[in-house]
Formats: C-alpha cells, sequence, structure tokens
C-alpha cells in the first residue's frame, strides 16, 4: 500500500565579482545517515544571486555527463525495491500566481516542435517544450541551477519538488558538489528560464540557503547515488513553491514506469536556450546499488538534474506530476540513453534530511 506523504537579474560590481570567482568552495560541515549538508549564510547567498548577471548565465558552461566505462546492464528484470511505495503529491502555486498562469493557458499544446522519434538502443521521442508552456504548470517548477565549480562557471537543470517547508530543489548530486568532498559555490535557481526573451526570468532567481547530497557521490562520485538538493533562500515573505508550485514525487515504486524527463541540454546538437523533454518507458538496470534506471534520451549536458515525472499531466495537481528519476548520466557510444540513480530508500532519506536542515 502506498503512503501519502502531505506536507531583476542584477549586475555586480568588480569587486563582489573577482571576491565571488575566487570564493573558496563550500566543504561539508553536517553529516546524517548517509547524507551531508551544508547551510549557506543569508548575506553569502544574496551575493550570490547578485554575482549570477544575464551574460554569466549565457556563458556559464554544461556539465559533462558522459561516462567513459562501459555500461554493465545487470538485466531487464525489475529489481525490488528497498521498502514499501511512498509518494506525495505534486501542488500548484499560491492563488495570486496561479490566477497569472491561467491567463496563458490558451495554448496547452506542450511541445513546439514535431516529435523527434528514435528506437536505438532504447525507445523514446524527443521535443522541445513550448514557450507558452514555461511559466504553466508544471513546467513552471522546473529550470536552471547555475553554479560555480573550482572558478568555473557551471550550469545543471533543475525543480522544485514537494516538501514542508515549500524550499525543497531537486538535482543531481554533482549539479552540487564536486563528488570530492566539495559542495559549489554561487548556487542559484532560474525556475522557467527563458534566455533570448523580454522576461528571461518570469519568476526571478532563487539563490541557495543550503546544500545537501548523499556522501556516496560527495565523497566518492558514486553515480548510484547521484542525488543532490537545495534549499532555495526565500524572497522577502514569498517561498519558492508558493510562487511556482512543485511537483510530487514517487519512490519505492517498480521500476517498469513510462516517464517523460525534462531538461535543458546545451552541449551538441543542443545550445541550452531551449527546455526540452523525453518521453520514455524503463529500459535497463545498469550496475550499482541501487541498480541506475536507463531511457531512451539524447540530452546531452546541461539537462542534468532535470527530472523525470511520472504521470504527466498539464495544468493538474495531486497524484500526477510526480518525480521519479532525474538526468544523471550517458555513456560515450550511447547518445540516446539516459540514466538514473533509482528512487529508493536513498531518496526518501536525502530528502528528509534536507527538509530538516531547511527547517
Amino acid at each position: 500500500m502506498i503512503r501519502i506523504l502531505y506536507t531583476s537579474f542584477a549586475f555586480t560590481s568588480t569587486i563582489t565579482s573577482l571576491f565571488l570567482t575566487t570564493f573558496t568552495p563550500l566543504a561539508a560541515t553536517a553529516q546524517s545517515n548517509g547524507n551531508v549538508g551544508i547551510n549557506i549564510p543569508i548575506a553569502q547567498a544574496d551575493k550570490a544571486t547578485t554575482y549570477w548577471t544575464p551574460q554569466r548565465m549565457r556563458e556559464a558552461k554544461p556539465v559533462n555527463i558522459n561516462r567513459t566505462t562501459l555500461p554493465q546492464p545487470t538485466s531487464q528484470v525489475e529489481r525490488s525495491p528497498s521498502g514499501s511505495p511512498v509518494s506525495a503529491p505534486s501542488g500548484g502555486p499560491s492563488s495570486s500566481q496561479l490566477e497569472m498562469l491561467s491567463e496563458q493557458l490558451s495554448n496547452n499544446s506542450l511541445i513546439s516542435s514535431v516529435p523527434f522519434a528514435a528506437s536505438y538502443p532504447f525507445t523514446y521521442s524527443r521535443s522541445f517544450v513550448n514557450l507558452n508552456r514555461y511559466t504553466q504548470y508544471p513546467e513552471a517548477t522546473i529550470g536552471k541551477v547555475f553554479f560555480t565549480e573550482n572558478g568555473v562557471d557551471k550550469v545543471c537543470s533543475a525543480s522544485a519538488v514537494n516538501s514542508t517547508n515549500k524550499r525543497l530543489i531537486w538535482t543531481a548530486g554533482h549539479c552540487v558538489s564536486n563528488g570530492k568532498g566539495r559542495f559549489h559555490t554561487n548556487v542559484t535557481f532560474v525556475p522557467a528560464y527563458k534566455p533570448g526573451t523580454a522576461v528571461p526570468a518570469p519568476y526571478g532567481t532563487w539563490s541557495s540557503c543550503g546544500l545537501y547530497a548523499r556522501s556516496g557521490w560527495h565523497n566518492n562520485s558514486n553515480f548510484a547515488q547521484d542525488l543532490g538538493a537545495i534549499q532555495a533562500c526565500d524572497k522577502g515573505n514569498r517561498r519558492l513553491h508558493n510562487v511556482v508550485g512543485f511537483l510530487g514525487f514517487l519512490a519505492n515504486a517498480p521500476r517498469n514506469q513510462f516517464w517523460h524527463a525534462f531538461g535543458y541540454p546545451a552541449n551538441p546538437p543542443f545550445d541550452g536556450r531551449r527546455m526540452v523533454v523525453c518521453a520514455a518507458p524503463y529500459a535497463v538496470n545498469d550496475s550499482g546499488n541501487p541498480n541506475p534506471i536507463g531511457i531512451g534520451c539524447d540530452m546531452t549536458g546541461g539537462a542534468s538534474g532535470g527530472p523525470w515525472l511520472v504521470k504527466y499531466s498539464p495544468n493538474r495537481f495531486g497524484a500526477i506530476n510526480q518525480i521519479n528519476g532525474l538526468n544523471s548520466y550517458k555513456y560515450n557510444h550511447q547518445p540516446g540513453a539516459m540514466y538514473s540513480p533509482y528512487f529508493g530508500s536513498s531518496f526518501l532519506s536525502l530528502r528528509n534530511y534536507a527538509i530538516q536542515r531547511g527547517s
């Protein structure tokens, strides 16, 4: 039985720019049950928001998610989950924001191009998300996360996910930590990011007041534990989920699902300017503990951390639009495949840890 858990752009000064560019990466300060994290002072978080000028966002480098080692598929036979299935519902923004979204429902089409379909190595279709959908639900919960790693500005994808504190952002572990014991700096989330349009950040920028990861990723670059969470700082009396809504989640579920995988791929043949969605069924288990899941999808670096949704349903909330995976890694010889950590006990543990640290 499934258990239900409810729960302007600004330009920086030269001095600030130099300071933040050379800021020492953050080391973890607290560990618990295989999770590690750090809370970030408001003053430092505010500087991160100022750091991300439109030019820096345009020039941020996508993380390379290709792995050179050969995949070791274990089997296409489903592995047992680590416990009873657990889920939480998706939810919309506050009434004022919902009114703004509802004004834009004249075009409910998900895509703005003829879907590209492929069958190798796994079956999938891929499309560009219609620009009119970026500020509608659930696409409004999805955006880019910008950060600095070893002095280099980089970019991933991320999404707002159900939490009692209305602050939780979910992404890949490598989008918050270098996998060698250091958290990234200047971490900032931009939901519904639309570069090249009149309003590229329709819901503003949300700096991070906390970064959290599985210690298996943070210390050892274990892709089976490539899970990351971000606590969004409040903007005055507003919290992120009240502005854009939030995705639900599904964990310890059967692996045989059908997903809509979202992200902002930026490595060729993509350029990072558009949100992309792959629609694909379960394809294979990779090696790891627990075994990561593979699907067909040709998104590239920059899409890291983007959510895999089960029961995608535009403009609706509840036991739908639930995250059940994320874009984590690919293999060089499989450009048409994407892998995600399995969402089981590790996901649930990190989610609870991030909420407790971020309350």
